[in-house]
């Protein structure tokens, strides 16, 4: 059996038995890494350059910050104070 087709039946059976479908493709690309006799370090670097464009590591790091403000509550603070500053002039808040 070559690489990519052992790929598609790990893939396809780990699907069937209820994985969620980003482990499902993890645990495929691991086995056909195992397969290939590819060292799995590789698969970390290639992981860590794909995330290491600075603005490709912004977008979930502002989307983390955003639910840590809603959590906690802050971002409601904030939205007083600018409806405190703003609020009262013509177009101040947009609402």
């Amino acid at each position: 059996m070559n690489g990519p087709l052992v790929m598609a039946v790990i893939f396809v059976m780990t699907m069937l038995i209820g994985v969620p479908i980003p482990f499902a493709a993890g645990i495929a690309t691991v086995a056909g890494l195992l397969i290939a006799d590819i060292p799995l370090t590789l698969m970390a670097q290639a992981a860590w350059t794909a995330f290491e464009p600075f603005p490709l590591v912004t977008i979930p790091l502002f989307i983390l910050a955003g639910q840590l403000m809603e959590q906690g509550g802050m971002s409601e603070k904030l939205v007083n104070i600018a409806q405190k500053l703003v609020g009262s002039y013509k177009g101040g808040m947009g609402w």
